[in-house]
């Protein structure tokens, strides 16, 4: 759990097909971001969007579809963050967004039979 105080954000937007050393990119940044243990990612499938090439990706009702835009948002320390990007920037070939962010109040879930905090 990321502690109160200063962090980093970063987002990362790909397509859901690129590929990455015979694997899914997104998937390979998830994993390669668990691996050096970041606080958290998620992983978003768009609808619809468009990227720098103004090709527009969008989801069919019944289609699968398989070239749609996805998001990778990971928040940690801005040491931990400079350094997976450093590792991550070279594979990513259509966006990154880096932005400072504020643990306001660290939240995470308790085991079961915890009592309640008196915070």
């Amino acid at each position: 759990m990321l502690p109160k105080g200063p962090a980093k954000k970063v987002t990362m937007y790909l397509n859901e097909d690129t590929h990455y050393h015979g694997r899914l990119l997104w998937s390979a940044v998830l994993n390669f971001l668990e691996h050096k243990r970041a606080a958290g990612a998620t992983v978003y499938r768009g609808i619809l969007g468009y990227g720098a090439n103004g090709q527009t990706h969008r989801s069919q009702p019944v289609c699968f579809h398989h070239d749609l835009p996805v998001m990778i948002t990971v928040i940690d320390k801005p040491e931990k963050i400079d350094s997976a990007i450093d590792a991550i920037r070279p594979t990513l070939q259509d966006g990154l967004v880096l932005s400072d962010a504020e643990i306001i109040r660290p939240v995470h879930r308790l085991p079961e039979n915890a009592p309640p905090s008196q915070a």
